[in-house]
């Protein structure tokens, strides 16, 4: 499926299809870092029922919409709350620490400006 971002770009001249193809791709990253990060996160039992008790979601609702680029945009906030986490994340999945807010901005309400 193509996101809404690439679309803008897939009915314009070569370059626009370039580029189109260019933010697919960040988004398909994006997700699977979140992925990566879900999988972590659930091996983490303290981490995991913090997760679920703040997001109000139940271990069979990750399951079912596990996929969902929404989620996986609050187990990226969920993440980047807390600097420790990021690194044991980081460390563990064998990516630059950078990476997880890279990822956030690609996902829902990544474009939103961060104020704090």
């Amino acid at each position: 499926m193509v996101s809404e971002s690439a679309k803008i770009f897939l009915f314009g001249d070569n370059l626009g299809l370039k580029v189109g193809i260019r933010l697919q791709n960040r988004q398909e990253t994006a997700e699977i870092l979140a992925l990566r990060a879900l999988e972590w996160l659930v091996a983490q039992e303290d981490l995991v029922n913090a997760f679920l008790g703040g997001s109000g979601l139940s271990p069979s609702d990750l399951a079912r919409i596990g996929g969902e680029p929404v989620l996986m945009a609050s187990i990226l906030d969920f993440l980047l709350e807390d600097e420790a986490r990021v690194l044991a994340f980081c460390a563990d999945a064998g990516v630059a620490p950078t990476e997880p807010m890279a990822a956030r901005l690609h996902l829902p309400g990544g474009d939103v400006p961060h104020w704090t």
